[in-house]
């Protein structure tokens, strides 16, 4: 009965996962490879993405959520995101949450003002303060 237990639980490889995502966000690349690769990553870690997350190992799905959105890979990004908001851990809520904020900002327009001096494409500007703290506040 152990051995048919055994067989049953797919075995999770958290590490390998970790190191394919440190890899895409270390070597950015292309974002089709960057795709198949957070795909490796995650479906190392959990066992049945479409499904309940109850045998996944969430920190890394969080982790591959930031990934693909610094991979401008949104769908995915939110995605994962969303799984794992489900976690128990506070640290994997927190990656969830800062994925989300990452999206949330990346679809706000460039706002140019007083840092367009400085060659920054987004102001620190009143105005271009208060509309970030709007989609903060709205997330």
């Amino acid at each position: 009965a152990a051995a048919a237990a055994a067989a049953a639980s797919p075995v999770l490889d958290e590490d390998g996962a970790l190191r394919i995502i440190q890899s895409v966000l270390s070597y950015s690349p292309d974002p089709s490879t960057a795709e198949a690769a957070l795909r490796d990553a995650v479906s190392r870690v959990d066992p049945n993405p479409e499904g309940p997350a109850k045998k996944a190992l969430l920190r890394p799905v969080s982790r591959a959520a930031w990934a693909a959105a610094a991979c401008g890979l949104s769908a995915l990004a939110e995605k994962w995101a969303g799984r794992a908001a489900a976690s128990q851990d506070g640290g994997t809520r927190i990656w969830s949450e800062l994925t989300r904020i990452a999206l949330k900002l990346a679809t706000l327009p460039a706002v140019h003002g007083h840092g367009a001096a400085t060659g920054s494409s987004v102001s620190l500007s009143p105005s271009s303060l208060r509309i970030r703290i709007s989609a903060l506040d709205a997330l």
